[in-house]
């Protein structure tokens, strides 16, 4: 078990790590949006997914990322394969290939803002499957969230019945 400091440190890199994600996150839409005319969104899916795997597997091949000590992670096993397909299936195939799709039919803001959702739907699966403890302020971010996607939606649903 780790020292109370070094536990500290570890959360506070962790959630470094995780902001820095949000940020390159947030900015891929509006970046996959000026892609899209030009490329389709089942190839920029494609490319993108290509990319990762290129520039993952280049960071092992580093000596500096490489790790000098026994990985401490439980070894995959076969009794994991259908959970871990589904997870690629629903999460690294079917949802980036729908959400260019999406995207290829609204707005860059439009898209980022609905993608804010995915945290909440992140959210309600943790606390239903895995039984996670849902404090008052992410329940309360959580609601605002789902209020600012619901005031979006219903503006676009203003908007296609103009159309």
């Amino acid at each position: 078990m780790p020292s109370a400091p070094n536990l500290r440190r570890q959360m506070h890199i962790g959630s470094l790590y995780g902001l820095a994600s949000a940020v390159l996150f947030g900015a891929s839409t509006p970046l996959c949006k000026l892609l899209l005319p030009g490329v389709g969104p089942l190839m920029l899916a494609a490319l993108l997914y290509l990319g990762a795997a290129i520039l993952i597997t280049s960071f092992r091949a580093l000596p500096l990322v490489r790790r000098r000590r026994p990985s401490v992670e439980a070894r995959i096993r076969g009794s994991d394969a259908p959970a871990l397909c589904a997870i690629v299936g629903f999460g690294g195939v079917i949802g980036p290939v729908l959400m260019l799709f999406g995207l290829a039919r609204i707005s860059a803001l439009t898209g980022s803002l609905l993608l804010n959702l995915e945290a909440v739907f992140t959210i309600v699966l943790a606390v239903i499957v895995f039984r996670e403890h849902l404090n008052r302020s992410s329940a309360m971010a959580s609601a605002l969230v789902v209020s600012g996607a619901l005031l979006l939606s219903y503006q676009l649903v203003r908007i296609i019945h103009k159309i």
